[in-house]
């Protein structure tokens, strides 16, 4: 072998040495433009969805706030006329406003009672549990059409001869 050929050998296995070299280190270039992709690609979404949430907060209403459900107990305390929506009038557990006012509110009237409705109302239930068999429980409306709506009414433990009125225009009414 001459020196010539030699050489030549040598460039042809450092040709395929050097072409080996490039292949491998193509796909390794690509394989971490491959992660770098992905991983661009995940920050990305991840900053897409962030400025979805964003989004959706300032544009979005406000949810509307849990029903307080809430027991209520007629008190009678405030000067006449004993009006529904007098604060003083009611004890209560919670509740959404100081008196009875929502579909989840329960009211109570165990002691004599001349309410006024200011407002036609719904609640969930309606119990009078007794009465004074001397004097009339009324429920009235001062001469406006008021209705109050319960989900349930009941009368219980009243004692013979005790009337309860609903007056003038005022009503109540069951589902």
């Amino acid at each position: 072998m001459t020196l010539g050929s030699i050489v030549d050998e040598g460039a042809k296995v450092r040709g395929r040495a050097f072409a080996e070299v490039a292949k491998v280190r193509g796909r390794a270039f690509a394989e971490v433009a491959k992660v770098r992709g992905r991983a661009f690609a995940g920050v990305a979404a991840v900053v897409g969805i962030v400025a979805v949430f964003a989004v959706a907060w300032w544009v979005l209403p406000e949810p509307e706030p849990a029903m307080l459900r809430a027991a209520w107990t007629w008190t009678g305390a405030s000067s006449d006329p004993d009006v529904w929506n007098e604060a003083t009038n009611w004890s209560s557990a919670g509740g959404a406003c100081p008196f009875p006012c929502s579909t989840a509110d329960d009211v109570t009237f165990n002691i004599d009672f001349d309410v006024v409705f200011d407002a036609s109302r719904t609640i969930d239930d309606l119990v009078v549990v007794r009465g004074n068999p001397d004097r009339d429980q009324t429920f009235d409306a001062g001469g406006s059409e008021y209705t109050l709506t319960c989900d349930t009414v009941s009368i219980t433990g009243i004692e013979s001869l005790v009337t309860i009125h609903v007056n003038g225009k005022a009503a109540i009414e069951t589902n």
